[in-house]
């Protein structure tokens, strides 16, 4: 073959293989997880056992009166003076997924306990749900996600924390992305400090 034939058959190979080396998914971003907690710090300033209340004080100083559910139980070692404490947890996760890798529907886990009987009261619930979204499309000027849910319903989404951000404009329409939601809330209380 001669030198023009060769430098042919190289340009049709070469032509046949850019399609396919174009058409090569770029990596998949790697999971992000952006995540919150709110802790706030209380005295209590009062107990009713027989309501079935205490009283705090909200930020500003003014009294503010809390119903106590029947299943706290240890409601009568709680004093006037003590500290209530709670904490807020939440998070979200995000994480690429291959066509059908991703959780099928929404799965939901929960879980809960309380303090002893005799100690101060105290008690915690969490729950994380996870979805599997595929994704309608992507506004990088805006940081502005559309993404159909498991149930078909289209969502739209600000994302404001720069890891999200960084995070969808990797994406395009089709991709599937498995959210992972967990929320958390913990109460307890010391008693007063002598």
């Amino acid at each position: 073959m001669n030198k023009i034939g060769n430098h042919r058959l190289a340009l049709s190979a070469l032509l046949a293989i850019l399609p396919l080396a174009a058409a090569r998914p770029a990596e998949p971003p790697n999971p992000v997880k952006v995540e919150d907690a709110i802790h706030l710090t209380t005295k209590i300033e009062a107990v009713n056992l027989e309501k079935r209340t205490i009283t705090v004080k909200d930020a500003d100083g003014k009294p503010v009166e809390l119903e106590v559910s029947p299943e706290v139980r240890n409601l009568p070692q709680v004093k006037a003076g003590d500290t209530m404490n709670i904490v807020y947890y939440q998070s979200l996760g995000a994480e690429f997924k291959k066509p059908g890798e991703g959780v099928k529907g929404v799965q939901q886990d929960t879980v809960s306990g309380r303090a002893a009987e005799g100690e101060k009261p105290a008690a915690g619930a969490g729950q994380q749900t996870r979805a599997t979204v595929k994704i309608d499309s992507v506004d990088a000027a805006t940081n502005t996600v559309k993404f159909t849910g498991p149930k078909g319903v289209l969502r739209t989404v600000a994302v404001k924390d720069p890891k999200a951000q960084a995070f969808i404009k990797q994406l395009k329409p089709g991709d599937e992305v498995e959210l992972t939601y967990t929320e958390a809330l913990a109460i307890s209380v010391d008693p007063t400090k002598k």
